[in-house]
């Protein structure tokens, strides 16, 4: 038996001896080179905290969280494919007669892929040169939402039924 361990036994007869009879050491933190088992058989103690199990524990827990980034970055890599998807399909409707003349005038399917794609890259390229930057103000980004939100209310409301329901021309 270690001397803190006497110590602790030594403070808990006193506390005893001054009327509380209840009261104990609510923790001593003790190096032993001894097993648990040895540890855990006197009289007093009533739990142990190994440090080699906290160690595990976090592991597995930063285990859990590795998963987690993994599936976020996952999940914005989805959404990257998604809004570029969809600006290259807007970008292709808007300038459909544009790309027919061009295949008209003989134009490769390569040279015609370069010209509707060039744009995408020009897009891709200047949202990554200001989004990492600003990537830290992300925050920001909620409170834009809201706004657009209200602004957005406020033009619901101006439709005019009548009108939108009319035969497009």
């Amino acid at each position: 038996m270690t001397r803190r361990v006497v110590d602790a036994r030594t403070r808990i007869g006193m506390l005893r001896s001054l009327g509380f009879a209840t009261g104990s050491i609510m923790g001593v933190y003790l190096l032993y080179s001894g097993s648990a088992a040895e540890l855990i058989d006197y009289d007093g103690v009533v739990t142990m905290f190994l440090t080699e199990d906290a160690a595990v524990r976090v592991e597995g827990m930063l285990q859990a969280l590795v998963y987690i980034v993994l599936l976020v970055i996952v999940c914005s890599g989805v959404l990257a494919f998604i809004v570029l998807f969809n600006l290259t399909n807007i970008n292709v409707i808007e300038h459909l007669r544009e790309i027919a003349t061009v295949k008209v005038l003989g134009f490769s399917p390569r040279e015609t892929a370069a010209y509707v794609f060039r744009e995408n890259v020009l897009l891709t390229g200047l949202g990554a040169l200001l989004g990492l930057p600003l990537g830290r103000a992300l925050l920001f980004t909620f409170l834009f939402a809201a706004a657009v939100d209200v602004v957005m209310y406020f033009r619901l409301e101006r439709i005019r039924m009548a009108e939108a329901l009319k035969s497009a021309e």
